[in-house]
């Protein structure tokens, strides 16, 4: 027959009496945030213990642990704005009250304005919730019982990213029994990483978003500093050497930190250019200049864009030489050693060729032939510029001057859209007859694309060299195939209607129109169908030039030909 004392602490090992543990991870609990050691409990436990100690026939196994009882952990709530939905109140106290996530910050990004980086236009979040729990398995148990609260209030299973099970899956337990005596494979690391140290739920409920990060982790993120703009510079004072594994992980906290501070540049850029005046813009270049920082490329690329705009509006503001040294600087910048170059090689030709065409300078192929000369040493690989199309395109733009000019985007957009511009095409670009040759030669070392070659035949075409212009044209069209031919003649027609030259449409209407051999007639007639935006196109240039042909009789089977379409 036991005694009174040995049942009760018989049954103690199965429920701890006068115990008080908080329910951290069951739903609908509720944590009692009154004190727990009264006077009368704490004489009431020490009388029990004098008993206990004192009864040493007592197995050691049906002995009542002697401990001190369990505190509740009252969760402090960060303070709620006043505009805030009710749901951002119900899941502070759930995944603090309820699921014992601690540390806890809101983050308001609803208010904040247009041109901000994190306003609600620029991406899809109106409240951040930032939480530690106590270690992975709570964080786990933590963010399913989340889920599983937002399935039954809501409906649905919000996605979890970083949420993983120990479970192991079919598939997993398949590739072990195949694995077995090997060894674990080395995707099995987790480079000092623990699974569930980093969990994020967008509950998809008026933009919250709740993160739920082990201490460690969050310490080393410091997720806080992407949206609270008082916090200190983040220092690496991990003192892990550049090549170690776990380098990567510390790296990218730095990268989003890089990437805030680009955006700000990126957003002053876009300030500038909505600009009507210049009365802010030495205020802007302050800015910018305060906020730039050099730590990647794409904050010299984002500085290099925004100084060339200064320049086009002042060029004594922003020399030319100024806007170049932005360039050497990024190659030359200790903490880009490391950079891969090729292929940014590539871009900053092709921006300093577009900065050429800009400001229509005399000496162009000269200062590019010097630029070229001198960025390609910054890389040890060899860099193939004549094959990149946007490259020839531009050394051919820089061959002449002028802005009147119908080009292939101008032919296009009338086709898609049905609408021809508001401007007349009545002067003529200038081309230089010699660095157009040499360009020629240059790139038809290779075999011609056919872009190219429209391209020079629209050049020749808006320069008023209109024998090189039907050259290039009967080229063209017997060298595409037969199924894009329709389309050729479509956008020959649109040109000609935009340059309104009578000599020239005269000379397509006769010689072109409907002639043996391959006119636009015979494309028609053997199979070749307009779609519909091209039959738009077609009839709208024949009647824009009805105007002034309309008592040629060269035009009049024109006029019949679009009638019937």
């Amino acid at each position: 027959m036991l005694s009174r004392i040995q049942i009760k602490g018989y049954v103690s090992r199965i429920r701890p009496s006068g115990s008080v543990i908080p329910r951290l991870y069951s739903r609908n609990s509720h944590i009692d945030s009154s004190p727990t050691n009264t006077e009368e409990n704490t004489k009431t436990e020490s009388k029990e213990e004098e008993n206990i100690e004192h009864d040493s026939s007592l197995p050691w196994y049906l002995r009542e642990d002697v401990a001190s009882q369990t505190r509740t952990v009252e969760v402090e709530l960060p303070e709620i704005p006043e505009h805030a939905p009710k749901t951002l109140q119900q899941f502070l106290e759930l995944i603090g009250k309820e699921y014992g996530i601690i540390d806890l910050e809101l983050y308001d990004l609803s208010t904040l304005p247009e041109e901000h980086p994190y306003s609600t236009i620029n991406q899809p979040f109106n409240y951040i919730i930032i939480g530690s729990g106590k270690s992975e398995k709570h964080i786990f148990k933590a963010a399913s019982e989340l889920r599983l609260w937002i399935k039954q209030h809501h409906g649905y299973l919000p996605a979890m990213e970083g949420r993983v099970s120990n479970a192991l899956t079919a598939l997993a337990r398949r590739r072990l029994a195949k694995r077995a005596g090997k060894g674990p494979s080395a995707t099995e690391n987790e480079f000092g990483l623990g699974k569930n140290s980093w969990v994020m739920c967008d509950t998809k409920i008026d933009g919250i978003v709740i993160h739920m990060l082990t201490p460690d982790r969050r310490e080393n993120l410091k997720l806080e500093s992407l949206w609270a703009e008082d916090q200190p510079e983040v220092v690496d004072e991990s003192g892990l050497d550049g090549d170690s594994i776990f380098r990567g992980f510390r790296r990218r906290f730095h990268t989003s930190a890089r990437g805030l501070n680009q955006q700000k540049l990126q957003g002053i850029y876009e300030l500038l250019l909505a600009q009507e005046t210049t009365e802010n813009v030495e205020k802007l270049k302050e800015e910018f200049d305060s906020d730039f920082s050099g730590s990647n490329i794409a904050e010299y690329n984002i500085k290099y864009d925004f100084y060339k705009s200064l320049h086009l509006l002042d060029p004594n503001s922003i020399t030319e030489q100024e806007l170049i040294q932005i360039i050497w600087d990024k190659y030359s910048s200790l903490s880009l050693v490391c950079e891969d170059w090729k292929q940014e090689i590539t871009q900053d030709v092709i921006k300093y060729m577009g900065f050429l065409l800009d400001t229509t300078t005399t000496e162009s192929y000269n200062k590019l032939s010097q630029f070229i000369s001198k960025i390609i040493q910054f890389s040890p690989h060899e860099i193939n510029l004549i094959s990149n199309p946007e490259f020839q395109n531009l050394l051919w733009k820089l061959s002449y001057t002028g802005s009147n000019e119908v080009d292939s985007s101008v032919i296009n957009q009338i086709i898609e859209t049905g609408k021809s511009p508001d401007v007349t095409y009545t002067d003529y670009l200038t081309q230089n007859n010699h660095q157009a040759r040499d360009v020629t030669t240059f790139i038809e070392q290779q075999e011609t694309p056919i872009w190219f070659r429209e391209t020079k035949m629209l050049t020749y075409g808006n320069c008023g060299k209109w024998r090189e212009f039907w050259n290039e044209w009967d080229i063209i069209i017997q060298t595409i195939p037969s199924k894009d031919a329709i389309n050729y003649w479509v956008k020959l027609l649109v040109f000609l209607s935009e340059r309104n030259t009578v000599e020239q449409l005269r000379k397509f209407f006769v010689e072109y129109w409907n002639q043996p051999g391959y006119s636009f007639v015979e494309y028609t007639k053997n199979g070749e169908r307009f779609n519909s935006k091209e039959k738009q196109a077609v009839k709208q240039a024949i009647k824009k030039l009805e105007i002034e042909c309309a008592d040629f009789p060269w035009f009049k089977q024109a006029l019949e030909f679009a009638s019937k379409l």
